[in-house]
């Protein structure tokens, strides 16, 4: 058993586990009520344990799944014998539990066990050229294991010889069987029991020298020309599929860690609730930043008044209050200046564990998104098989493999492609004989095709049979009195379509193993439904049916998280304004005016960073002070007016000087306006702004 079919059972069984144990409590809960709509979900659950197991060859499973389809059928029909019935249903289901857990035993071989296999399986190659397939499946399953350097080695020159038996039609010396199976009975023991471990190299040397000389004893097989097969001369007991998958998955084999969809979901979903609460955290940062801007504001009010209180005082009228409070003042600005080094320091910790969570989260989605090739690599053998039992001949084309898709969805979709292909096969696709009265190849066609377009995936089943027969359908539904006669002709073709999905809707009479329950179709409905996507139907009778499932790419979760984490977008502020003051006060009050009404405001407490900032920065209008430490408003404004892009730039200064004061020291050196901190209001700023810009 190669390792992605390994895969495909622990998945089936896992699920299957978790099905019947929903499926006991539904059929107690019948037992109670006798709710017609369960008997639907009873049958939809069973049908796809019979199909799924079917597919896999866990022929008991199938089989018993087959037996409880039939006895919920008599369930609604049996009142007076109804616990008798479900006593016999419960004791099927754990029939099939107790099969899932051999089955899951024997899926999980042993290195040693494995070797084994290999072994019985390489004296089959001298009458059957096949088995060398099964062996480098079993080569692939030891692959898995904890083996040395040289072990590994071993292991891959075996399989690419047993590669060369499976291209070949005859070996004509059988004394390289003999010389496989004592190599690797040896390779055997040193693995398994670690004995000799030297020999490796040795050993590794005679296989590469085999490797190099089995060439010449191999007849090489003919490779098949398909396209120049007469199929009138096709023998009607032969059932063929073609199968081109490896070339439509671009030649490869997809290896995947198999994660349970739910586990991803629970941790996505805690990324999430970590992001959120950072929201939250944001917002009291938020609301922080509002109340220091108001202290701001109210610092720089007392700024206003302490500076006016100055002038008035002299060295005959000394108040001691005064210089005590400017100080305090001070020491204010000091405290304001480190809480605002923290609060910078908040945001840029919250910004970079944004970032970081983002990256999570691409990470979990990455690896929740895969190849939609792992499952579409199953179907042409399902399609085969189905032919044969029907007496059929049908080929199989599948195109989009590599188009990626939420793991979720690929699981889930799984059993919907699985009824359409059942469909297509039993319903669609006629006998060989009778397409050839119709002027049809003996082998019908059925293509899966995969294509993607805007965010979401769209898998077409389309044959090339008999159509779908609006007809029937609509007999069908005046026989099941799901439409009156009468408003027949009322209908479109698309209402008859839609009603193939209905809960037990069937235009079959007859019930076999593959279909006529009508509870394929409804399966399909569900699934897509769930998955928040659309089926389209289109039709032609005499030349095919194509079904069309139109999917997010993505799953569910994600997809409600994107639309959680969308944020309000903020409107982008065309008009840039630079503020420049030594007060930290003043700085966060005029930002505060500034954004308000819609302007972006960058501040500096040195004119020098400003200037810095100005190089590379397009700026609208700049707001100085005059007295500040290092380089004060004089020689700032002065050095903007020789720069070529500043030059023209508008300049309001700031101070508590008077005006004439102002002007006397602006004479050489242009400003556009001035305001008095003293007189200062809002109001008066945002107008004299408008005015300039």
């Amino acid at each position: 058993m190669n390792t992605n079919q390994n895969e495909e059972i622990d998945i089936f069984l896992e699920e299957c586990t978790e099905t019947l144990t929903d499926f006991d409590a539904l059929l107690v809960e019948y037992e109670k009520n006798k709710d017609k709509e369960i008997i639907t979900k009873l049958k939809r659950m069973a049908h796809s344990i019979k199909g799924s197991s079917g597919i896999l060859g866990l022929s008991e499973i199938q089989s018993t799944a087959h037996k409880i389809e039939d006895l919920i059928l008599e369930l609604p029909e049996s009142p007076k014998n109804i616990n008798n019935k479900i006593s016999e249903i419960l004791n099927l289901t754990k029939e099939i539990s107790e099969l899932i857990e051999n089955s899951k035993q024997n899926n999980s071989k042993t290195s040693e066990e494995i070797f084994n296999e290999i072994i019985k399986n390489i004296t089959l190659l001298k009458t059957d050229l096949s088995v060398s397939q099964k062996i480098n499946f079993l080569i692939n399953d030891l692959k898995r294991e904890d083996l040395s350097q040289d072990g590994q080695e071993s292991l891959n020159l075996i399989s690419k010889i047993f590669n060369v038996f499976e291209n070949s039609k005859k070996i004509k010396d059988s004394s390289i069987i003999n010389i496989l199976s004592g190599a690797v009975k040896t390779i055997k023991k040193i693995i398994i029991n670690n004995e000799n471990t030297g020999e490796l190299l040795l050993i590794n040397q005679k296989l590469a020298l085999a490797y190099q000389m089995i060439d010449g004893y191999l007849e090489k097989k003919e490779p098949e020309k398909i396209d120049k097969i007469d199929l009138k001369r096709i023998p009607s007991g032969r059932r063929k599929v073609e199968i081109n998958v490896l070339n439509n998955l671009e030649q490869g084999t997809f290896r995947t860690l198999r994660v349970e969809t739910s586990k991803i979901d629970i941790l996505y979903s805690k990324i999430q609730n970590i992001e959120n609460k950072l929201f939250c955290i944001n917002k009291d940062l938020i609301t922080f930043t509002n109340a220091f801007k108001q202290l701001a504001e109210k610092i720089f009010d007392l700024e206003v008044v302490l500076n006016s209180l100055s002038k008035i005082d002299t060295k005959e009228n000394k108040n001691p209050e005064l210089s005590k409070m400017q100080k305090c003042t001070g020491e204010i600005q000091n405290i304001m200046r480190m809480f605002e080094n923290i609060e910078f320091e908040s945001y840029e910790d919250e910004h970079n564990i944004l970032n970081e969570i983002a990256e999570i989260k691409k990470s979990i989605k990455d690896i929740r998104i895969l190849p939609i090739g792992v499952i579409l690599h199953m179907f042409p053998r399902m399609v085969r098989d189905i032919a044969q039992n029907l007496s059929k001949e049908v080929d199989i084309e599948i195109t989009g493999g590599q188009i990626n898709v939420d793991k979720s969805v690929i699981e889930e979709i799984k059993i919907p492609i699985i009824h359409l292909l059942r469909n297509a096969v039993d319903h669609g696709i006629e006998l060989p004989e009778e397409r050839e009265k119709l002027n049809k190849p003996r082998a019908g066609k059925i293509t899966i095709s995969v294509n993607q377009s805007e965010g979401r995936v769209l898998i077409s089943v389309k044959d090339d049979g008999r159509g779908i027969d609006i007809k029937k359908i609509k007999a069908k539904a005046i026989k099941e009195k799901i439409i009156d006669k009468s408003h027949v002709n009322k209908l479109s073709q698309h209402d008859f379509l839609n009603m193939i999905f209905r809960p037990g809707f069937s235009t079959e009479d007859k019930v076999t193993e593959l279909s006529g329950r009508g509870m394929g179709l409804d399966i399909v409905n569900n699934k897509v439904t769930s998955l928040n996507g659309k089926i389209q139907i289109i039709t032609e009778k005499g030349f095919g049916t194509e079904i069309i499932l139109d999917l997010p790419i993505e799953s569910n979760i994600i997809a409600v998280n994107k639309e959680i984490n969308k944020k309000p977008v903020k409107l982008k502020k065309d008009k840039t304004i630079i503020v420049v003051d030594d007060s930290r006060a003043t700085r966060m009050h005029f930002s505060k005016i500034l954004e308000d009404y819609g302007f972006n405001c960058l501040t500096f407490e040195f004119a020098e960073d400003a200037l810095k900032k100005l190089k590379n920065t397009d700026c609208d209008l700049i707001i100085s002070d005059i007295e500040m430490p290092k380089m004060n408003g004089y020689d700032f404004i002065a050095k903007i007016r020789k720069d070529k892009k500043l030059k023209d730039v508008p300049v309001i200064v700031i101070s508590m000087l008077t005006e004439e004061k102002v002007k006397d020291k602006f004479k050489k050196t242009k400003i556009s306006s001035f305001i008095n901190k003293s007189d200062f209001n809002k109001e008066k700023l945002i107008n004299i702004i408008n005015k300039l810009i």
